[in-house]
């Protein structure tokens, strides 16, 4: 753990290691209520991605000069271990839907275009869902979906776990 931490030194600035049980759960508690709290500040946009952490701040700062003008703000909190970023951008209440599009518009495909380029992932811990279908090939190939495709069919071959969920209509044929 320490080797990690001292590679990261140009990278991060301030970090918290635990001295017990309850500060650890104190953190949890804090780390959880992020997403939360995101949610009741207004529209949240969500992106559960996995980059190497030395981009993570690099990410945050680009989507908060792309959605800066249209109000939203950008909350970023992740695991720097794993290279998971819970990327959350936040616009006050409900009710500026016009002010919504444009954000998403400047998000989509902003964001995963960013990870392609970088070799991530745009799902980490979260799972691709029925929103990001379409950009799974930011960071899988096509040959990387098929085998999904296959494994899906082997493991669901009913489609009744998640069904139209993670992979494109298509990706393979049996």
């Amino acid at each position: 753990m320490l080797e990690l931490l001292e590679s990261l030194e140009d990278f991060y600035d301030d970090g918290v290691m635990c001295d017990s049980e309850t500060q650890k759960d104190q953190i949890w508690h804090i780390r959880e209520g992020i997403s939360m709290a995101a949610s009741n500040y207004g529209l949240a946009f969500k992106f559960d991605i996995s980059l190497e952490s030395k981009d993570f701040n690099e990410i945050i700062e680009l989507t908060t000069e792309r959605v800066g003008q249209y109000g939203g703000r950008v909350l970023g909190h992740g695991h720097i271990g794993d290279g998971n970023l819970h990327l959350n951008t936040v616009m006050k209440g409900f009710d500026d839907m016009d002010s919504a599009k444009k954000i998403k518009a400047a998000l989509q495909p902003f964001v995963f275009d960013y990870i392609k380029e970088k070799g991530g992932s745009i799902s980490a811990e979260h799972g691709v869902g029925l929103l990001k279908t379409e950009y799974l090939g930011h960071s899988k190939s096509q040959e990387m979906i098929s085998y999904m495709g296959y494994m899906k069919q082997v493991f669901d071959p009913r489609g009744i776990l998640n069904p139209y969920k993670v992979l494109p209509d298509g990706t393979f044929e049996i």
